[in-house]
């Protein structure tokens, strides 16, 4: 029986270019801290994240990538098959929780009714 909330490597955006055209040609939804880049597009998902090197600190920057990355782990069924999306964080707080983060990133993408799909309820 395979696992529903897996994140396997074949949905994780680590081309530059990918990333350039998601950003470039996607809609998108900003907040002072989080930008999140999405664009629909054929029946594969995929998910990448980004932080700015304003945020000091790679042990910190990866700990906000980690978060993200679970955020979407656990939330992936809440969003449009074939959904392609990117979030970049702009700015944090040193003491940044997992709560924190959720409810930002879920305030976000409440606002974008499209990324968000609810036919998705018709699993195996």
């Amino acid at each position: 029986m395979a696992r529903k909330n897996t994140f396997p490597k074949k949905i994780h955006i680590t081309q530059n270019q990918e990333f350039r055209r998601i950003v470039k040609t996607g809609n998108s939804i900003h907040s002072p801290t989080i930008s999140i880049f999405y664009q629909k597009e054929g029946k594969n998902s995929a998910f990448g994240v980004s932080i700015s090197r304003k945020i000091k600190g790679a042990v910190f920057r990866n700990r906000l990538k980690r978060l993200v990355r679970e955020y979407y782990r656990l939330h992936q069924h809440m969003f449009s098959i074939g959904t392609k999306m990117i979030v970049y964080i702009k700015h944090a707080e040193k003491r940044t929780l997992y709560s924190t983060m959720v409810r930002k990133i879920d305030g976000m993408v409440q606002k974008s009714n499209t990324v968000i799909s609810h036919a998705n309820t018709n699993e195996d």
